[in-house]
């Protein structure tokens, strides 16, 4: 896999890289987010071939990727990473993360101190859904800390939850079903009409289907 950083150059389009192209062997997630006291945004890097895992830092004109810390010895089997505000403001400006495994059912949520990851209280959970395809945060209607929206593409299923701060997790809602409309394999959150929630792009691309969904709050497209 290979990673090149540009700058957006305010049209349509981008500028020439600015930083040559990195890679590593069997890199699966590339995740952004707030991990390291660095003031620039930072990646977490994951390539499960190996369990290894790193988070870098970008220099500040993005010629290049500092290592802040690094492990040999994850579990090789996480699907999903999923970035988020799970801890609540009590546990700092850090970006939280949730880990999915389908092959167990496992889901975990770490809060994020300066690139080490502290498990909060219920944030292990041992008995989820081995087929999520999707599992997409945002605004759906919670307490203050990120929602998720999570989507089966093989039952044609999705279901809202509200995160609790304590690495818990509720339901918004009942299960949606959407059985008469394609398997969607992407989601993408934004605010795309002006809701006060997040709303959501879902798209096939076998058929080149796509819609747009508002969310109420109440768990519901």
């Amino acid at each position: 896999a290979k990673v090149e950083i540009r700058h957006n150059n305010g049209q349509v389009g981008f500028n020439p890289p600015i930083m040559p192209a990195v890679g590593e062997q069997g890199l699966q997630n590339l995740v952004a987010g707030k991990f390291s006291h660095y003031p620039n945004t930072n990646l977490l890097w994951y390539e499960p071939v190996c369990g290894k895992v790193g988070c870098y830092n970008v220099s500040a004109q993005g010629h290049k990727l500092a290592s802040v810390s690094s492990a040999n010895d994850w579990r090789r089997t996480w699907k999903l990473i999923v970035p988020g505000n799970f801890g609540g403001a009590a546990h700092g400006a850090y970006t939280d993360l949730l880990f999915y495994d389908p092959t167990q059912g496992h889901g975990e949520f770490y809060y994020v101190d300066d690139c080490t990851l502290v498990p909060p209280p219920n944030g292990r959970h041992t008995n989820w859904r081995k087929t999520w395809r999707s599992i997409v945060p945002g605004n759906f209607g919670g307490q203050g800390t990120t929602d998720l929206f999570f989507y089966d593409p093989y039952t044609k299923q999705g279901r809202f939850y509200a995160t609790d701060g304590d690495g818990d997790i509720q339901p918004i809602g009942n299960t949606i079903n959407l059985v008469d409309e394609p398997a969607w394999l992407i989601i993408v959150p934004g605010n795309f009409t002006g809701s006060p929630y997040t709303e959501l792009l879902f798209y096939a691309p076998d058929g080149g289907n796509a819609r747009f969904y508002r969310t109420d709050g109440h768990g519901n497209l």
